[in-house]
């Protein structure tokens, strides 16, 4: 069987063949076809079901969109968050001592 080229003479790949290349499942590889993270070439006629294949420009393009560098933030540069939480309280000291003096004072209760 001679396999599938593209008109510019790239071989076109099946979406197994391409799973298998990136070290994906072929489940995983549609769910990135159905996000549209990678492009396909559709070779078939029919209305129902697509005939995907792939390109190398295609699975190299998806590998670059794919890369990412996690950089730290740097913690001299990170601003602390403020938190501002509303009170109810009043401002001012209480002193404690004198109301302790104000309530001996008093009458006890019955």
């Amino acid at each position: 069987m001679t396999r599938e080229t593209s008109p510019e003479g790239e071989p076109l790949y099946t979406p197994a063949e391409t799973a298998q290349r990136l070290g994906m499942s072929l489940a995983l590889l549609m769910e990135h076809v159905r996000a549209a993270t990678i492009r396909y070439v559709d070779t078939g006629a029919g209305k129902l079901r697509k005939r995907r294949r792939y390109t190398p420009y295609m699975i190299a393009q998806f590998l670059l969109k794919q890369k990412t560098k996690e950089v730290p933030a740097c913690p001299s540069t990170k601003t602390p968050d403020l938190h501002f939480t509303p009170t109810i309280s009043k401002p001012g000291a209480v002193d404690f001592a004198a109301l302790q003096k104000l309530k001996a004072g008093k009458k006890p209760k019955p």
